[in-house]
């Protein structure tokens, strides 16, 4: 730091000299244009030139601009503003004039000039980009930490909600158990009786299975997005890309998966009665129930997979982002084996 400033002393020497000369010539010959007492430039000159004296040597390119000496138009032009420094009125290109500038070598602007400027070009030493790298990986850390325990805080609100839903359930499902029963002493065939309670019982076991199911299918797609979102802030901070498209789609997928939660919600609390009039038409009774429970878990599964389909979106974003288009499988919706409730003859 310091050769550096002997070496811009060394450069701007010339005009220290012939400035000082001038100002002892006026002291002989007074002028209305020049002062007996030296100006505040004049002292830093004179300064620069003193340290001009213990040099011994100097770069072949005085000014670091690329431009070798001996073939620079301006060798010691410092701030490249097209002025050597001995001409230069304003040796920072700061837009102060150096009478006026409180800090007249201060090249990075920082409010230092270079003389005692720890870091001359204001561009930080490897240790602070050292230290900026580990906290912003600190805060890559903490914020996928937060988003983590939201996660999971969420979810136990959800599993917590189920299970009030459930148990508020069992009290209607055994409510209606006892009605069918009831009802059914109408039915004379004991065969048919024994069916009609085995389906019944089986369209509920149906509706909690598939719950289930859909529940645990948005735990994984909710993880998955976790990982998109920590893998995008982690190519924004890390490498400066554009991750604008991934986050608008990683938004619209968590919309689509707390819609999903809500379907689920309400289906988790829903069970189907079966109406009991004749021997006659308790087939096709029993067949509406079992429609009724088909056409609402294949709305949940709809929203489901539109929940599936915005993760996906937001994966191959993420995956173009990097300049690939191959993204990781998303857990099915539909589970390995649906059983359907057994038909009445």
């Amino acid at each position: 730091m310091k050769n550096k400033f002997i070496i811009y002393s060394v450069l701007v020497g010339v005009l220290s000299v012939g400035f000082l000369a001038f100002a002892e010539d006026g002291e002989n010959n007074p002028s209305p244009l020049v002062s007996s007492k030296p100006s505040t430039r004049v002292e830093v000159r004179e300064q620069k030139d003193q340290l001009r004296q213990n040099v011994k040597s100097v770069k072949d390119d005085d000014d670091n601009d690329g431009i070798l000496d001996k073939n620079d138009k301006q060798p010691f032009d410092h701030d490249n503003d097209g002025q050597n420094d001995d001409v230069d009125q304003d040796d920072d290109n700061d837009g102060i004039l150096d009478k006026n500038d409180k800090q007249p070598f201060d090249h990075d602007n920082d409010g230092q000039n270079d003389d005692v400027d720890q870091d001359d070009d204001n561009e930080n030493s490897s240790t602070n980009i050292k230290a900026e790298a580990e906290n912003a990986r600190e805060q890559l850390k903490n914020t996928a930490q937060a988003v983590r325990e939201d996660l999971k805080k969420r979810k136990e609100e959800f599993d917590n909600m189920v299970k009030t839903k459930k148990a508020e359930l069992e009290n209607e499902i055994k409510t209606k158990r006892e009605e069918l029963k009831t009802n059914l002493k109408k039915i004379k065939d004991d065969r048919k009786k024994q069916t009609v309670e085995k389906v019944d019982q089986q369209i509920d076991e149906l509706n909690a299975k598939m719950v289930k199911h859909f529940s645990s299918v948005l735990d994984k797609l909710e993880e998955m997005l976790v990982r998109i979102s920590e893998r995008a802030d982690k190519a924004s901070s890390e490498k400066g890309l554009d991750v604008s498209l991934v986050r608008s789609a990683i938004d619209k997928a968590k919309i689509a998966i707390a819609s999903a939660r809500s379907a689920i919600e309400v289906q988790t609390g829903k069970t189907y009665a079966i109406k009991v009039t004749t021997e006659k038409t308790l087939k096709a009774e029993v067949g509406k129930a079992r429609q009724a429970l088909g056409a609402d878990l294949a709305k949940v599964r709809d929203v489901v997979k539109a929940a599936q389909s915005s993760v996906k979106d937001a994966a191959v974003a993420l995956a173009q982002l990097h300049g690939k288009n191959k993204v990781s499988p998303s857990p099915s919706v539909s589970p390995s084996v649906s059983p359907s409730p057994t038909a009445v003859e």
